[in-house]
């Protein structure tokens, strides 16, 4: 009896669907696994006694991780979303009311939490979006645009602790693009920071460097319209008299576009020496006022 052609494709088209189940399976599997031993593996341990002596030395904070993205679709439409964790190893670390971050113009805020650890990495706390607090700085009269500041009370909180903050928001302000500049203060160290700028506007995205060369952890990818600066290992630097700012000698990188908005207002500027002219006759530079309600627009720059 001779077996068909059409029997014996069939038998081997229903072994293939066998095997092909089996190894699906074995796939998913291998998969789960592969997914509990990552979140295992890199399940971050903000506790005190992780951090290297090195990063320890001069410091009174540590910036365990900073990732920022910033893309900028138009010349007044930019998205920003940033995920910072910094521990504070005593009380000359910060004021009791925190600076979260920093804002020019209106935006709209998408995320705003963060998550309170103690020294041995355990969550105390969660803060919501009302719990932050919101502080009005500057106000120009001719621009018609503020800066602020969203805050978040520490005061009742035993060092040594650390607070992860995340956050987004969508702004029509591309006049400030958030810089990196990880060493911005004294007496901070910083583990790890990445920023991203995306640039999918019309003006081409610029930037300046500065003081990259002295630090060999940092990493930068770039092109025209796309901009990524790393590091890793930073350590703290500490304060001594007659020394230059930190503007003349920790790492740093600055963007800017050709065509920009700030607020109600549009510019230009074809050179870094014109953008600080334009900042300076239409950016907030005068006035004070408080405002400790918390408002679902608020204006943004991270500091």
């Amino acid at each position: 009896m001779k077996l068909k052609l059409s029997h014996f494709n069939r038998f081997r088209h229903d072994d293939c669907i066998d095997k092909f189940k089996s190894t699906t399976m074995v796939n998913f599997q291998y998969l789960c696994l592969l997914c509990f031993l990552s979140f295992s593996l890199f399940a971050q341990d903000y506790s005190v006694a992780s951090i290297s002596s090195e990063l320890l030395e001069n410091a009174n904070a540590v910036v365990r991780f900073d990732d920022k993205e910033v893309k900028i679709r138009r010349h007044n439409d930019m998205y920003v979303k940033r995920k910072k964790v910094i521990t504070f190893l005593d009380e000359t670390a910060h004021n009791s009311l925190h600076q979260i971050f920093h804002y020019y113009g209106v935006i709209r805020v998408d995320l705003l939490k963060g998550k309170l650890y103690n020294a041995n990495s355990e969550v105390i706390k969660r803060f919501q979006a009302d719990e932050f607090h919101q502080r009005i700085e500057f106000h120009n009269e001719k621009s018609g645009v503020k800066s602020a500041g969203y805050y978040v009370d520490l005061s009742d909180v035993e060092y040594p602790f650390t607070l992860e903050i995340e956050y987004a928001y969508n702004s029509r302000t591309t006049a400030f693009i958030p810089s990196w500049m990880p060493l911005n203060r004294h007496y901070k160290s910083v583990e790890q920071t990445r920023l991203q700028v995306i640039n999918t506007s019309r003006p081409d995205l610029k930037h300046m460097e500065s003081n990259l060369a002295d630090y060999k952890s940092v990493n930068l990818e770039k092109n025209q319209n796309f901009y990524s600066v790393s590091a890793t290992h930073l350590k703290a630097i500490p304060k001594e008299d007659y020394q230059p700012a930190l503007l003349n000698f920790a790492p740093r990188v600055n963007f800017s576009l050709a065509h920009f908005n700030l607020g109600l207002t549009s510019g230009r500027a074809t050179s870094w020496l014109n953008l600080g002219r334009w900042k300076y006759l239409n950016a907030p530079i005068n006035t004070w006022a408080v405002n400790t309600s918390s408002v679902g627009f608020v204006e943004g720059i991270l500091s």
